[in-house]
């Protein structure tokens, strides 16, 4: 069995054919060879080995349907589980049950034996023509849907962000800030933990509880690290009332990005909530410290 690759490349496109016949193979080789770079196999088996090698995958593929070893039927059922290039059938026969079967296997057109060579090519250009036509598309609507997928995701950010303004407004227990703070992080798919640092002392929360002695350290020392410091996977974000350890960073850098820009927005506004948790504690001990003295005078 022999079989004969060619790879030289043409404006137009690059065609394979597979055929167990010399003098239809070099026919087809010298209707296509004008506007085709041209590769021959003499098997089912030589076009699978050929693609496999994926050096030179071919814009078309003509297939031979009666062939030593695995017939064209199967090949193009090979084919069709990893590619996607047009293939036509070239057979001699020329009756419906045929054709309904190249159909079926994933063939795209039928050329009958003996052939017109102009045919050929008005056919190879217009398969050709297609595929490129519809890898297009499919990365037009890849590129969509990548489109569409960033925009739901900066949409969902941002409702993670409202929700949490919205609902720690109200809030006057540095606690609950500090359970509010983890659920958040939890819906943006990490866990962590936080520190709230205030008058009265420490609060350390993680996703299953208070935080161990070993945790609490860990956050008093990552509180002097600046700002924001990242190290492997974990991510900590400062301020003065406010701490957030990240313990898992996605390892896409994109989306760690992302992820950092939106915890640092999170710091900043629980930030915001404990100053006024503060505020409203100084005021009640004042109103109280008044109250008591109005008391005593009278």
């Amino acid at each position: 069995m022999n079989s004969e690759f060619d790879n030289m490349t043409t404006e137009l496109g690059h065609v394979l054919v597979i055929d167990d016949n010399l003098i239809v193979t070099e026919s087809l080789r010298a209707a296509l060879e004008s506007n085709f770079s041209v590769a021959t196999g003499d098997s089912g088996e030589a076009c699978l080995a050929y693609l496999a090698n994926g050096s030179h995958l071919p814009d078309l593929i003509l297939l031979d349907i009666e062939m030593g070893g695995i017939d064209g039927f199967e090949t193009c059922r090979q084919i069709r589980s990893e590619h996607d290039m047009a293939v036509i059938f070239v057979s001699s026969h020329d009756d419906l049950s045929e054709r309904i079967k190249a159909f079926d296997s994933g063939g795209d057109d039928f050329i009958v034996k003996p052939f017109d060579p102009e045919v050929v090519m008005r056919k190879a250009q217009r398969a050709v023509r297609e595929h490129a036509e519809k890898k297009q598309l499919h990365a037009e609507k890849a590129n969509l849907q990548s489109i569409a997928m960033d925009f739901l995701r900066n949409v969902g950010d941002t409702g993670i962000l409202l929700t949490f303004m919205r609902s720690s407004l109200g809030v006057v227990d540095y606690d609950e800030l500090a359970t509010r703070l983890v659920q958040s992080c939890a819906e943006y798919g990490v866990d962590c933990h936080v520190q709230i640092r205030h008058a009265a002392g420490t609060c350390t929360l993680t996703p299953s509880g208070p935080a161990s002695a070993l945790e609490e350290s860990v956050l008093e020392k990552s509180a002097g690290m600046g700002r924001i410091f990242q190290f492997s996977r974990r991510l900590v974000v400062n301020y003065d009332f406010v701490s957030i350890l990240i313990l898992n960073l996605p390892d896409c850098e994109e989306e760690a990005g992302k992820l950092r820009d939106n915890i640092a927005i999170l710091a900043e506004s629980a930030e915001a909530i404990a100053e006024t948790i503060a505020v409203r504690k100084e005021s009640a001990l004042r109103a109280e410290a008044l109250q008591a003295a109005a008391n005593e005078t009278v």
